[in-house]
């Protein structure tokens, strides 16, 4: 799977959606199917935030690819992911720690152009 879209929050339930009907074309189901859908939709979910922080318009980039026994994913942005206030860590700051619980591997990778998160895990049927 790859798809983009503009960094809206508004596109976010349709991308997710997108990205559900893959994971069954995929025979990714049960369990599995939703700590993936959980940990890609709150990837996207930053992505989409700090893609456009400074202002601009920003793009978010989604790969996904499933084997036999493998997810693998990547959600790429054009903007800086940075670490929540620890005043506001309470209410934010929660979704890559989730991201980490639910797949194997979690990985950002951080530069001027951007972020990508990467994540993958086993497949389990």
């Amino acid at each position: 799977m790859k798809a983009s879209c503009t960094a809206d929050r508004h596109q976010l339930a349709a991308v997710r959606d997108e990205f559900r009907l893959w994971l069954t074309a995929c025979d990714i189901t049960g369990p599995c199917a939703q700590n993936a859908l959980v940990a890609v939709n709150e990837a996207i979910a930053n992505a989409m935030e700090h893609a456009c922080a400074n202002g601009s318009e920003g793009t978010v980039h989604i790969t996904a690819r499933a084997t036999v026994d493998r997810f693998c994913t990547e959600v790429a942005d054009t903007g800086i992911w940075w670490d929540p206030e620890p005043r506001r860590a309470a209410v934010r700051g929660r979704g890559v720690p989730l991201m980490r619980r639910l797949m194997d591997h979690v990985t950002l990778t951080s530069g001027s152009a951007g972020t990508t998160v990467s994540m993958d895990t086993r497949v389990t049927r």
